[in-house]
C-alpha cells in the first residue's frame, strides 16, 4: 500500500503530466516534419530521415532514411548529402555503391561540410580502397583539418609522416598530432611523442611552433545538433 500510495502522489502524476506531453510533442513534431517533407520541405526531409535512421519515437526504417536523406541532398541539403553517401557506401537501406557515395560526400565536401572533407580524405587514404589516391587525401584531409576536424588533423598528420601524398616532413607531422591531441583525439599523443623522438631539438622547437600557430587558427569549433 505504501508503494501505491507513493505512486498515487502528486509527484508520480507531475511525471506522467511530463512524459505524456513529452510523447505528445514528439509525435506532433514527427507528423509536421512528415507533412512538410512531403511537400518538398529540404529540412523537414532531413529531420525525418533522422528519426528513421536513430528510431526516435518511430521504428528504425533505413530504406525510409535513405529515401528522405536523398530527397533532402537532391535539393542541396549539405547535411543530407553526407548522410545519404554514408548510407550507400554501407550499403544501408539502398544498394552498395562506392562511386555514388564519392559524388555525395564530394558535393558535401565543395560545400565546406568538414565532416565530408574527412571522410573523403580517409577513403582516398586507405591503401584497400578503391578510391586510392595520397594526393587527394591530403587535399580534403588539409580542407577538414583547417576547420578544426580532430580526426582529419590526425590523419594528415598520419600522411605527412609517412609521406603518402606529400613529401615526409616529421616537423608538420608533429604540429598537426598536437593539435589532434589538444583536441582529445583518441592516439594522437602517442603518435606525437614517436614523432617527437625523430626531431633534432632545432626541428623540435620549430615544430612547437608551428603547432601553435595551428592551435591558434585551426583548434576545434564545437559542432552543432544534427536535427535541424
Amino acid at each position: 500500500m505504501i508503494g501505491l500510495r507513493g505512486c498515487a502522489g502528486p509527484r508520480w502524476l507531475a511525471l506522467c503530466a511530463i512524459l505524456c506531453s513529452c510523447n505528445v510533442f514528439a509525435q506532433t513534431a514527427f507528423e509536421s516534419w512528415r507533412q512538410q517533407a512531403q511537400a518538398g520541405d529540404a529540412t523537414a526531409q532531413y529531420n525525418l530521415a533522422l528519426v528513421y535512421q536513430t528510431g526516435t519515437d518511430v521504428q528504425v526504417n533505413l530504406t525510409q532514411a535513405a529515401h528522405w536523406f536523398l530527397m533532402a541532398a537532391r535539393q542541396g541539403h549539405v547535411r543530407a548529402q553526407y548522410y545519404y553517401a554514408s548510407m550507400v557506401y554501407q550499403g544501408q537501406g539502398v544498394a552498395k555503391n562506392v562511386e555514388v557515395a564519392r559524388q555525395w560526400y564530394t558535393k558535401a565536401a565543395l560545400s565546406g561540410d568538414r565532416q565530408s572533407q574527412a571522410t573523403l580524405g580517409y577513403l582516398y587514404a586507405d591503401s584497400s580502397s578503391a578510391l586510392r589516391d595520397y594526393e587527394k587525401a591530403v587535399y580534403w584531409l588539409s580542407r577538414a583539418a583547417k576547420l578544426g576536424y580532430p580526426e582529419a588533423q590526425f590523419n594528415l598528420a598520419m600522411m605527412h609522416a609517412t609521406g603518402r601524398g606529400t613529401q615526409r616532413n616529421y616537423v608538420k607531422a608533429y604540429a598537426w598530432f598536437k593539435v589532434a591531441a589538444l583536441n582529445h583525439y583518441d592516439n594522437a599523443t602517442k603518435s606525437l611523442n614517436f614523432t617527437a623522438a625523430r626531431l633534432t631539438v632545432k626541428q623540435k622547437q620549430q615544430a612547437d611552433r608551428l603547432a601553435q600557430h595551428y592551435q591558434t587558427l585551426y583548434f576545434r569549433k564545437q559542432s552543432k545538433s544534427n536535427l535541424q
